[in-house]
């Protein structure tokens, strides 16, 4: 029946994870129509139906896939085979509801599918709905305590629950059921690391390795104990002597290194650890093999950002590229790096100077720019934000980034006809730019020209239906202009559906629950809005709003003067409602 029907049966004989890669619709996800086969004779119809399947699942038809399983199981509702089949082709599909459907089907009729209840699980996961997911993996292992990867499943769920003791219990089971589990033994060891036992974490960690001596993960969580002196391998320090564990933290470096001796994280952190312990020389050394690979291996200033810029170790981060430019001093990529770790410790002068050796060919040139230019602009000086940007115009005339923060810096300055100019520039080159619009639609609001913002937005929504801020500005627009109301609600909805945590979202949706007089719903949304968007000045008025509809008084006027110390600017309406309200005047 084919490779892809072979690769779901192989699936039904035990592989538990069902996500099938192996079994993509295609490699671009694409489903091609096909015009559906004559109905067959009524005698057939279970045969006939699956083969068809089988045949669309060839041709990549797969909506036609499932109609023609459909008809197999109408025709024999009792398959748990056919329905198994149907599952694997939703998964693929990501379409976990009706998966859920077909495989409660089977739970019907056995309950102790373990197949079944797997796939049932794994999809709770998918859906983040660990309890539930719990609950089937426990009683899939109570069923089947051979099911190796359900434990690993259960334990990472009680792992992220912080329910270290039952993630302990089941790695345990896991290690006695499996002796030669170099997994069971890992996670083991991270279990008791996270219950602060350390020997007992060792252990776990030696005997992974002793299974699998190729691993490098037991060895870093090793390392990590012993420079933090978790476990020590030698007796306690004396005048003279080593410090504890460095022996062992070398030994374990070098490990990793003769079996990886290009691993870049072992070399960042054996450099680093050189450095610190006074081998400046050997660091040294480390750091200027660094250099020369940096030239050629982008994944040395991967790894950089991810060890350390993105964990904001900035001077970790800086020990390593101060080490790493004394070899490459105009190294372009390193400086961006460098500059972004010196902005990390705030000192700006350092970062402005590293930022600024950052040449245009480096993929890092656009956000070394917009980094300066914020820079710039947080120091008060506007023009040379300005300058910054219109320098990398000159070099990169197509980079759109550019003109957008160029608008919106001329914006900020409250030139708009500027931001205007830049923007249309940016849009007459890419004129598809959906942030561009956007940016452009609420300079034209500032402006107070509203037709022209509402044209703006609804370019960006016609080029990105899921854009949930400019789906937001347009309907609160409406909603500011009292006109369009329903089709504001329904724009302000939608954009809650895609960010339902967006504080000026929810603040648009109470806004609208207050214009349709729904006051106490609009205050649960507006309360909800202030704890996502703390101290907004528009927020805290909104929310006094609805207090003086409801007549609380004085709670309005608590909100209205935490609206006013936040505010900047255009406070005499404010200052107009508390006045009114400490009057007594309705």
């Amino acid at each position: 029946m084919g490779k892809q029907y072979l690769q779901i049966s192989c699936l039904l004989l035990g592989i538990i994870i069902f996500t099938v890669t192996g079994c993509a619709v295609s490699k671009n996800g694409s489903r091609t129509a096909a015009t559906r086969l004559p109905d067959p004779p009524q005698s057939e119809n279970k045969y006939y139906y699956f083969t068809a399947a089988q045949f669309q699942l060839l041709n990549e038809n797969i909506d036609n896939a499932i109609f023609y399983l459909k008809m197999a199981i109408q025709n024999d509702p009792e398959s748990s085979f056919l329905k198994k089949e149907l599952v694997f082709i939703y998964l693929q599909q990501n379409n976990y509801e009706d998966a859920l459907v077909f495989i409660d089907q089977l739970l019907v009729k056995n309950p102790d599918d373990i197949e079944a209840l797997i796939l049932k699980g794994n999809i709770y996961m998918y859906l983040d709905q660990k309890d539930k997911a719990k609950t089937i993996y426990e009683k899939v292992i109570a069923l089947d305590p051979q099911k190796k990867n359900v434990y690993l499943f259960l334990g990472s769920i009680y792992l992220d629950e912080n329910e270290n003791q039952k993630a302990l219990e089941v790695y345990q089971k896991l290690v006695k059921n499996f002796p030669n589990a170099y997994t069971g033994y890992f996670f083991l060891g991270k279990t008791h690391e996270r219950l602060k036992q350390y020997r007992d974490a060792e252990r776990e960690f030696k005997k992974a390795l002793y299974i699998e001596p190729m691993l490098v993960e037991p060895r870093y969580e090793l390392l990590n104990m012993y420079k933090n002196n978790q476990v020590q391998t030698v007796g306690p320090l004396r005048k003279g002597k080593q410090e504890p564990n460095k022996e062992k933290i070398t030994e374990l470096y070098q490990e990793i290194l003769e079996l990886y001796p290009n691993d870049t994280r072992a070399n960042m952190e054996l450099a680093l650890y050189c450095y610190k312990t006074d081998e400046k020389k050997k660091a040294q050394e480390i750091f200027d093999w660094l250099a020369d690979r940096s030239l050629s291996d982008p994944d040395i200033a991967g790894k950089i950002i991810y060890l350390f810029i993105d964990q904001k170790k900035f001077d970790d981060a800086l020990i390593l590229l101060n080490g790493i430019l004394k070899k490459i001093p105009e190294d372009s990529d390193m400086n961006h790096l460098t500059g972004a770790a010196y902005d990390g410790i705030n000192n700006i002068d350092k970062a402005l100077f590293h930022f600024s050796k950052v040449k245009d060919n480096s993929k890092f040139f656009e956000n070394a720019t917009i980094y300066l230019s914020y820079i710039y602009k947080n120091q008060n000086q506007p023009d040379k934000a300005i300058q910054s940007l219109e320098k990398a115009i000159q070099k990169m005339p197509d980079n759109p980034e550019f003109y957008f923060y160029l608008g919106y810096f001329y914006e900020d300055l409250q030139e708009y006809q500027k931001a205007e100019s830049v923007l249309k520039k940016g849009l007459e080159i890419m004129p598809e730019n959906s942030r561009l619009h956007f940016r452009l639609g609420v300079v034209y609001d500032k402006r107070g020209e509203k037709n022209l913002s509402i044209e703006q937005m609804k370019k960006v929504i016609g080029i990105d239906p899921q854009d949930a801020h400019a789906l937001n500005y347009l309907g609160y627009t409406y909603l500011d202009l009292n006109m369009n109301l329903g089709e504001a609600e329904q724009l302000i909805r939608k954009a809650m559906e895609i960010e339902p945590k967006d504080g000026y979202i929810t603040d648009s949706l109470g806004w609208l629950l207050y214009k349709k007089g729904q006051f106490q719903e609009a205050l649960t949304a507006l309360e909800q809005a202030i704890t996502l968007v703390p101290d907004d000045p528009i927020i805290l008025e909104h929310i006094g709003d609805v207090h003086t509809s409801i007549n609380n008084r004085e709670k309005a006027i608590e909100f209205y003067k935490k609206a006013l110390i936040k505010k900047e600017k255009d406070t005499e309406t404010l200052l107009e409602k508390i006045k009114k309200l400490s009057n007594g005047n309705d």
